[in-house]
């Protein structure tokens, strides 16, 4: 049996949905124009000074000082910010929230991050086109550099699944959730660079992309809801 709460919800669910999928495509244009505008600005600025010589000294120090067991944790890491990792536990989920309360708006949330941020990164991957660094990197990696799909993913996705889990669990863990998740995508973040794959701008970028598209979709789907303890009923 509903309570008064989620009666209320699902009488205007439509009208909801209707003005949560526009604000949302409205906030997706926001970020991938700003976005691209930091990407052309990075694609464009002398190779010989300000941020494009923190790329030069950090593409160029990865590879060439990379050993065996180091390379072998950052290529672990990187897959963290992968889709093959996180499609699987995002999925994973949204199944157990819906069992635990029988309602899909955590499905619908986390698809929303996952699905936004990786068009976000494709877009503006074909538009930039940005040359990745000219070292021999030791992992492979296709397409054009900025930003860093694998950054901006776990950064969007991994603070999902936090905000997600954390209505599972008591109030004293979702900080640690939330700092787990943040890590995470630091250490993806940090592992694309040293496997000089990509630049630092790159990731740094991918970094800010990411958490900026979460925290828009969260706030759409949950608003005053997301204060620290509160859960969507």
């Amino acid at each position: 049996m509903h309570d008064a709460d989620t009666t209320s919800e699902t009488v205007d669910d439509p009208d909801r949905r209707l003005e949560r999928g526009a604000l949302i495509a409205v906030v997706f244009a926001v970020v991938l124009i700003a976005a691209l505008f930091v990407g052309w600005v990075f694609s464009t600025i002398d190779t010989d000074g300000g941020f494009a010589r923190w790329d030069q000294s950090v593409a160029g120090w990865g590879p060439s000082h990379a050993w065996s067991f180091g390379a072998s944790l950052m290529k672990v890491a990187t897959y963290l910010g992968s889709s093959f990792v996180l499609v699987p536990v995002m999925t994973i989920v949204a199944i157990v929230d819906w069992r635990r309360r029988r309602r899909a708006i955590a499905a619908c949330f986390l698809a929303t991050v996952g699905i936004g941020i990786v068009l976000i990164n494709n877009t503006l991957k074909r538009l930039i086109m940005r040359d990745r660094p000219p070292v021999e990197p030791l992992v492979e990696a296709a397409g054009s550099s900025f930003p860093s799909g694998h950054s901006a993913s776990a950064a969007a996705c991994w603070l999902a699944i936090a905000l997600v889990v954390g209505w599972w669990v008591p109030r004293r863990l979702q900080p640690w959730l939330f700092a787990a998740a943040v890590a995470i995508a630091c250490l993806v973040a940090a592992s694309r660079a040293l496997l000089g794959v990509h630049w630092v701008t790159d990731v740094v970028a991918g970094l800010v992309v990411g958490w900026a598209w979460f925290g828009v979709v969260a706030i759409l789907f949950f608003g005053h809801r997301l204060r620290p303890g509160d859960r969507p009923r």
